[in-house]
């Protein structure tokens, strides 16, 4: 069995944002039969993905498309130049979650799409962009959002696996739209899980299926969602069970 699960994407920290949706979708993790559901990322990407969508509701001159071009580009200045184990920017990684909520759920609160887009930006920024500053930028509801998505700072002594169960945790009383969020981050995450340790990811599997999975299930409308994620986990799960690489 592989040590690594290693994304293999040719050259691609060599692009200013990795690899193109056209190289990068034939090698996500993604089951068979959830292929065509999710073949609208191939549609979608990056900035102009989403802002092409927000404008079917939202005139380019509105509040609503604004929010999203300033969420958008603070993303790409703060995010664009780190690059993931997939080779890809990080700044994508927030912009399909934000595609994603807007395609696959149907989410058109701009709100929610600009926390989507911001997500990471609190956790990996703490000292340049703590909520105080989200919410002073964008607004209170954006920052909301963004708070229930971040994970607490780590107590001293306090292991990563400690860290995110605490953080699940606090997701125990968290709203259904928090964890309809949340679950887009862990989907494009599962979708582009690679450069680590086998171990590593058989810990998020067991993770996402001992606390997310249920906190999902005590709401209706995610009950289906739910069935979704533990498809691609399952997935994943047979890819290392028989020592499938996750590469070229």
């Amino acid at each position: 069995m592989p040590s690594l699960a290693t994304a293999g994407i040719e050259s691609a920290r060599f692009q200013p944002f990795g690899p193109p949706i056209e190289a990068l979708f034939p090698k996500m993790n993604i089951p068979e039969a959830l292929r065509p559901e999710f073949s609208f990322l191939l549609k979608s990407e990056g900035c102009e993905g989403i802002l092409a969508l927000v404008a079917t509701k939202y005139s380019l001159d509105s509040a609503e498309y604004k929010l999203i071009e300033k969420a958008c580009a603070i993303c790409t200045v703060w995010h664009g130049p780190r690059k993931r184990a997939s080779g890809e920017s990080e700044r994508d990684h927030c912009m399909r979650c934000a595609i994603m909520l807007w395609v696959y759920r149907g989410v058109r609160n701009v709100n929610r799409i600009a926390a989507m887009i911001l997500h990471d930006l609190a956790e990996t920024f703490r000292a340049a962009w703590p909520i105080e500053r989200i919410a002073r930028e964008f607004n209170k509801l954006v920052a909301r959002h963004v708070r229930r998505l971040t994970k607490p700072v780590r107590l001293p002594d306090e292991t990563k696996p400690e860290n995110e169960r605490r953080f699940f945790r606090s997701l125990q009383s968290a709203p259904c739209e928090t964890i309809e969020e949340k679950a887009m981050d862990f989907l494009d995450n599962l979708m582009t899980y690679w450069g680590r340790s086998v171990e590593r990811m058989r810990e998020k599997i067991r993770f996402v299926t001992k606390y997310f999975l249920p906190l999902m299930r005590k709401f209706v409308s995610l009950r289906k969602l739910a069935k979704t994620i533990r498809l691609f986990l399952e997935f994943i799960g047979h890819k290392l069970d028989n020592g499938v690489a996750f590469a070229y």
